[in-house]
């Protein structure tokens, strides 16, 4: 096996831990998820209690639970000087389980089109590229920010969310898959 493919595969396990245990901390926030036919799907836009509904940007949500969680965001990016973060970007989104392989690449394409936009939006972000991880199967970015850059993004429709990037215990019931462990 190739050293940069075990390399890709690590990335990948690691990432799919990471996003199962951020995921399963936000569950109790997420109101979105919709059963359709046995598939399910999560619309971006429609995550209320760690975004909004609307297409107003965060920055300009009256919601008390955006308003302190941006707070805190600040707080720490001022203490701090940058800090790592996850955006919740506003697009449709549905499992792979239940789509083809046209529809997978077709919501690859849209995911990677609306980070590159926000990026764009950002270009503070484009000048450190070690900041930016893409997250290729879900509408999320991580990002290291300063306090510039999480305003600049605050204000930005295109945003859902904006929550710290931390490492989170694994849940209850979850075991860890790693490359090793297979």
């Amino acid at each position: 096996m190739a050293g940069g493919q075990l390399i890709e595969e690590r990335n990948q396990a690691f990432y799919s831990v990471w996003f199962l245990s951020w995921a399963r901390a936000l569950a109790n926030l997420a109101t979105a998820f919709v059963l359709v036919g046995g598939v399910v799907q999560v619309l971006a836009a429609d995550l209320p209690a760690s975004g909004n509904a609307s297409q107003m940007s965060l920055k300009s949500s009256t919601k008390a639970d955006i308003v302190r969680n941006l707070s805190v965001l600040r707080k720490k990016t001022e203490q701090n000087g940058t800090m790592w973060i996850i955006v919740g970007l506003r697009i449709a989104f549905t499992a792979v389980e239940g789509l083809t392989a046209t529809a997978v690449a077709q919501q690859r394409n849209e995911i990677a089109d609306l980070q590159a936009l926000v990026l764009e939006k950002v270009p503070s972000l484009n000048k450190r590229p070690e900041s930016i991880k893409r997250f290729a199967f879900t509408p999320f970015m991580a990002l290291e920010v300063n306090a510039a850059e999480l305003e600049a993004l605050a204000g930005l429709a295109e945003i859902t969310s904006i929550e710290e990037d931390r490492v989170l215990a694994p849940a209850s019931g979850f075991e860890a898959v790693t490359p090793e462990s297979k």
